[in-house]
């Protein structure tokens, strides 16, 4: 039963949702575009893919974008006085802001999208990083799990993930999932550290 409770945890983490609020139809949407394989760690971060991508792509901070005209001939991306033209635009603005609505679409978006909006929940995943003197777990692992014997308690520090072969370092990240991530937020931090360490002893 533990173990099936930690798989519980992972869809929750999978989903940063309580399975409670989760569709029964779509939860799994997008698994027919999984790209399979193995997870895995870029050396040096993340940040490395991002700054590779970005090079020599002008970019354009303390710009807030009010207004997006588009159509047939191309697009507009307006920010206070200036007007940036293109042929398309990639939106990628967090969801809380199309919910607030902060940005005027011209012409608005298509009933679809703004249902699409409207429906979509926030999730909540909550983590710990700990750096340690040195390393103590087993360092061909990227990552491992912590069965929980209170299933309440299930996504409390249900995985853990290693960047000790990417980071440099012995560093370690906790995971905290479902309903444990939502008591976790009025958790003191000495008290989250105090936990996972003792379920890492």
């Amino acid at each position: 039963m533990k173990l099936f409770n930690w798989h519980l945890a992972n869809l929750e983490y999978a989903n940063a949702g309580l399975l409670s609020h989760l569709s029964l139809a779509f939860w799994d949407q997008d698994d027919p575009y999984d790209m399979g394989g193995d997870h895995c760690f870029l050396p040096g971060g993340n940040g490395k893919l991002v700054q590779a991508l970005a090079e020599n792509v002008p970019i354009l901070y303390e710009k807030t974008v009010n207004t997006i005209r588009y159509g047939s001939d191309g697009v507009q991306v307006i920010a206070g006085s200036q007007v940036f033209e293109g042929d398309m635009a990639l939106c990628t603005v967090p969801l809380g802001v199309l919910k607030k609505g902060s940005i005027k679409f011209i012409p608005e978006l298509p009933q679809r999208k703004l249902d699409g909006i409207k429906r979509l929940g926030f999730g909540l995943l909550n983590k710990v990083a700990m750096l340690f003197p040195h390393v103590f777990w087993e360092m061909d692992l990227d990552t491992f799990g912590h069965l929980s014997d209170d299933p309440s308690r299930r996504g409390e520090f249900f995985l853990f993930y290693s960047y000790a072969t990417v980071a440099g370092g012995p560093l370690l990240i906790a995971l905290v999932a479902g309903e444990a991530a939502h008591k976790f937020e009025s958790m003191p931090p000495t008290d989250a550290v105090t936990k996972v360490l003792q379920i890492l002893k």
